[in-house]
């Protein structure tokens, strides 16, 4: 059942989703620092 995910497309689309996942992380809490740090600085 696990093989799939040993072969080299499982690997690539494990990789791919973590890396989604990550940018959409970063990119939110970017957000989300930049909407907290404007009212400071202004």
């Amino acid at each position: 059942l696990s093989m799939d995910r040993l072969t080299k497309r499982g690997i690539d689309k494990a990789f791919n989703d973590i890396m989604i996942c990550l940018i959409t992380f970063l990119a939110g809490t970017i957000v989300q620092l930049k909407d907290k740090a404007l009212p400071n600085v202004a």
